[in-house]
């Protein structure tokens, strides 16, 4: 796979083999499970040792995500997921089962799937990890999840944190100094920061793009729901491709609400092809 890697990702899988620790700071869209994904491979292949690797996700749906784009690309391996959400696979939040499954298998690698909020089931099992993934690694700097953060350096663990926005502590002298990125002592130094314009003259991302659109509908607080409603519609319209993808931001939780329960925008939407997800 280390081949269809693009120069910046080749940048990071070579870093990443030589430094047992480190930063990769990519832009989203500029493909960091790929990254993941080569050095994994290359670890389970490089000296037929049986390693352990945890992939970690600041989400259950990302979690489960990225167990399906790992296990598309990595084989031969016996997978388990520890956090409360539903897979196929071997399935837990509790350490002694973690330990009892991992002791169960001896002679395969084995690909670990969890949460922040849930590693320290993983770290309690005594489960020998060879290697760990943070994605999105800047939540493990909130105040609930450093700990276990911490805790992974302590033990010496070869583990790598994957973020387009990297968060850094910009005073010295406060309790949540510590919990900052540019703590190189618990998450190494950067071993890869690429600049979004490399992203875009490559082609690999495409830049913003603010398209006016104009309306003489009259927009009232009353009236709000249906104005965007309708607005939302005519736009899509206008679109010159059915974009796989729209994300949609309303001004309040009401008039979001109002419009997809008192208009018939859902209804057109999923006549149009869409599925639709409404975080609030």
């Amino acid at each position: 796979m280390k081949d269809t890697l693009r120069p910046h990702q080749q940048r990071a899988y070579y870093a990443m083999n030589v430094a047992p620790t480190g930063q990769i700071i990519v832009p989203t869209g500029g493909g960091k499970t790929n990254i993941m994904i080569a050095d994994c491979i290359r670890r389970l292949s490089s000296d037929g040792r049986i390693r352990t690797i945890v992939v970690v996700a600041p989400r259950i749906l990302l979690a489960n995500q990225l167990s399906q784009e790992f296990l598309s690309e990595v084989d031969n391996v016996k997978v388990a997921h520890v956090h409360s959400g539903e897979t196929h696979h071997f399935s837990t939040t509790n350490s002694v089962d973690l330990t009892h499954w991992n002791s169960t298998n001896p002679h395969y690698n084995k690909l670990i799937f969890t949460t922040y909020h849930s590693l320290h089931r993983v770290l309690d099992s005594m489960v020998n990890i060879d290697t760990i993934y943070f994605d999105e690694a800047h939540n493990g700097t909130g105040k609930n999840f450093f700990q276990q953060i911490k805790r992974v350096a302590a033990s010496g663990i070869s583990r790598y944190f994957f973020t387009a926005t990297p968060r850094v502590a910009r005073s010295k002298n406060n309790v949540s100094a510590e919990r900052g990125m540019n703590n190189a002592q618990v998450y190494g130094n950067v071993l890869e920061q690429t600049d979004a314009k490399e992203l875009i003259d490559s082609g690999t991302i495409l830049p913003p793009k603010v398209i006016p659109f104009p309306t003489d509908r009259e927009r009232t607080k009353q009236n709000a729901h249906e104005v965007d409603g309708d607005n939302l519609k005519d736009i899509i319209r206008s679109m010159d491709i059915h974009s796989p993808k729209i994300l949609v931001s309303a001004p309040t939780t009401r008039i979001m609400w109002n419009m997809l329960t008192l208009t018939d925008t859902q209804d057109w939407i999923y006549r149009e092809g869409y599925d639709i997800m409404h975080i609030t």
